[in-house]
């Protein structure tokens, strides 16, 4: 009976969750009437306006039955779900992977609306879909859809984009924390024509970037020095903390929809953009404005992974879309107190993508080597150095600009002639009077002709070289930068916190002639901070492993070399680690193997000489029966005369002994 009772509500969970799964598939079958390609579904559990949006992709039709199981389990979770009005070549949501629909699709259309289908997705808003008589590209719909946006009052931006996901009939809209269930609310049989419609709708119009003027870098600086009064000036105080620069002001990361990538769009130029309308709108300087951009671009690490040129020229091209979008606005200078003087803008160049584990075969110092050796890759061609040295012509230009930058080389490249590497470093001229290996002819001596052959005036005693000639002083080698952040952590080791402006004080302190850039210190001291932390994890290891002995050694050192080769099957990160621990069981494994190999010649040494020792004894045995009744007892293989003999006789034995094995070591040699 109990059975029954638990039994009959799974049942029924059952049968309405295939009904719910049939409907699915029956709105699946009847939206895109058995086309072939990706179906994007999107997923949200929860607020949209709090969480982000996931993407599921599903192959139709072969896949259409684990689709419409799927999106019936999310709605019994009363999640968001999405759809787009097209499918898609790839698992790419984008104009070039869309494939031709018949559907247009609106957001926050009127509830009178005419068209094929209207869906209801909140209480009081509708989204609605147009059926043509045949499908058609994708931009072509995004024409369509411009157009039908713009000849409808109220209908959202988002409209225009023919790949945005609209709401999914069954699923629910969690707006708010509210719950309401996405429903069809009319449908009819009507389609329009796509010709008429492409024939009425305008083309549409090119995107507006405006023009990109070159910005005074300089005038930037004392702004960009002083951005926190800039930023807390009477008009930066008047931007509303609702609108979105104020949200990203206040440390918000603002998402807005992009037609171009298919997808809401959060990037950090996106938030610079955001910033440089709003501060436009404020009647902000362009100076000020790119001040305010380089600032975030720096509390955000964006200069120092894409470098200060990329983030200068975003900075100009978000300006320039600022003075487009939002024409005529009368710019001034804002009053504010600058409390610092104007620093220059150092630039930093972009950080390298190349892994940091990957194998290298040259760095600048050993191309620049290689060129003062071969001479005759400076005058080959860019592909032919390249091939040359067995890089790629990517990686040659990325060292020969680091050697350029620091002077050690020049390219100089004419039309029509290859780039030609001309060697400026490396190469010392000296003078030929101050080389001390030279002879220096003596200077001429005002004397008389008859003290002159006499040589009565001329000293020919021996001169000492470091009188006449002092001896050059040894060069000051200059430390690398990276040796000087390791010199400031073995001084700062007691310190509760080392941080970067800890390690610079110490260091211009100690080398005021030093000048590192605070990119280039926090990455050294982000490497030395790594290095150290390798380092103590492997004591901790050798110490684990060196307390193991015997075949608890070997299992273990088995196992974790087990599991590294493992994750290098599977693409694990933590394969590194695994081969480091994997490293330092083998190596405590050798060495424990080479001293046992030690013991075991040494055990065999001594057994060798306690043998020799007794065919000695038995060579000498008329020498024992002549001296007496000295009697030798073996204790433990070691041949020891017992006392009751003379107190002459083990002395002279043991001397035998000796003089004995000496003579059979020199019959051998």
């Amino acid at each position: 009976m109990n059975a029954t009772l638990h039994t009959a509500p799974a049942e029924r969970a059952l049968q309405q969750r295939i009904q719910t799964a049939s409907g699915f598939d029956q709105l699946i079958q009847d939206r895109f009437e058995g086309q072939s390609g990706w179906f994007c579904l999107g997923t949200i559990d929860g607020d949209p306006g709090l969480e982000k949006m996931k993407q599921e992709w599903y192959l139709l039709p072969r896949q259409r039955a684990e689709l419409a199981e799927r999106c019936a389990e999310l709605a019994a979770r009363s999640f968001n779900l999405y759809w787009a009005a097209c499918l898609f070549g790839q698992r790419k949501r984008s104009y070039a992977a869309a494939l031709a629909s018949p559907w247009l699709w609106q957001d926050d259309s009127p509830a009178d609306m005419a068209c094929s289908e209207l869906i209801q997705s909140s209480a009081q808003k509708y989204q609605a879909l147009v059926k043509l008589d045949r499908p058609i590209t994708a931009r072509e719909r995004q024409r369509l859809q411009v157009a039908w946006r713009d000849a409808t009052p109220g209908a959202d931006s988002c409209s225009g984009n023919a790949v945005q996901l609209g709401r999914m009939p069954g699923g629910y809209n969690c707006k708010r924390h509210g719950r309401f269930l996405v429903n069809v609310a009319h449908r009819s049989g009507t389609f329009w024509s796509a010709d008429r419609l492409l024939a009425k709708a305008p083309a549409l119009v090119d995107k507006v970037c405006g023009v990109i003027t070159d910005l005074d870098w300089p005038a930037v600086a004392p702004h960009l020095t002083n951005i926190a009064a800039l930023l807390a000036s009477g008009r930066a105080s008047c931007i509303k903390p609702e609108t979105q620069t104020g949200r990203i002001l206040a440390g918000e990361r603002v998402a807005i929809a992009s037609a171009k990538l298919g997808r809401m769009d959060d990037s950090s130029s996106t938030q610079v953009a955001i910033l440089a309308e709003g501060f436009f709108r404020r009647g902000f300087l362009d100076e000020e404005i790119a001040a305010v951009g380089m600032h975030f671009y720096r509390e955000w690490g964006v200069e120092a992974r894409k470098g200060t040129l990329w983030c200068k020229a975003d900075v100009a091209r978000c300006i320039a879309l600022a003075h487009a979008h939002t024409p005529g606005v009368v710019q001034s200078p804002t009053r504010y107190r600058q409390q610092v003087a104007g620093r220059t803008i150092v630039g930093c160049p972009a950080a390298s993508r190349a892994r940091a584990d990957r194998p290298r075969k040259l760095d600048p110092a050993m191309l620049f080597a290689r060129y003062q050796a071969q001479p005759e890759l400076c005058a080959e061609r860019r592909k032919a150095r390249a091939t040359a040295l067995c890089i790629s012509t990517a990686t040659l230009d990325r060292l020969e600009d680091g050697l350029e930058a620091i002077g050690l080389i020049e390219i100089r490249a004419q039309p029509g002639m290859p780039g030609r590497v001309l060697l400026l470093g490396g190469v010392i001229n000296i003078a030929q009077p101050e080389v001390l290996s030279g002879q220096i002819a003596p200077p001429p001596l005002e004397v008389a002709p008859e003290h002159a052959q006499s040589g009565e005036t001329i000293d020919r005693s021996p001169q000492c070289k470091g009188e006449t000639q002092p001896s050059p002083e040894a060069p000051c080698l200059r430390p690398g930068r990276a040796a000087l952040v390791a010199e400031a952590f073995d001084a700062l080791d007691g310190c509760t916190r080392l941080t970067d402006q800890r390690i610079r004080q110490y260091i211009e302190m100690n080398y005021p002639e030093m000048s590192i850039s605070p990119v280039t210190l926090h990455q050294l001291a982000t490497n030395e901070r790594t290095k150290r932390r390798f380092a103590k994890q492997n004591a901790r290891e050798l110490q684990k492993a060196r307390a193991l002995f015997g075949t608890a050694l070997r299992t273990k050192s088995r196992a974790i070399a087990g599991a590294a080769a493992q994750m290098h099957r599977t693409g694990d990160k933590r394969a590194p680690i695994w081969d480091r621990r994997a490293g330092i069981y083998a190596q405590v494994e050798a060495e424990r193997q080479q001293a046992e190999q030690e013991r075991i010649e040494c055990v065999g040494y001594a057994l060798t000489e306690q043998a020799e020792m007794l065919d000695l004894v038995d060579q000498a045995r008329p020498e024992r029966q002549r001296i007496g009744r000295a009697t030798t007892t073996t204790r433990g293989g070691v041949c020891s005369p017992q006392p009751s003999a003379p107190a002459g006789a083990p002395a002279g034995l043991i001397a035998r002994l000796h003089a004995l094995k000496a003579q059979r070591q020199q019959a051998q040699l």
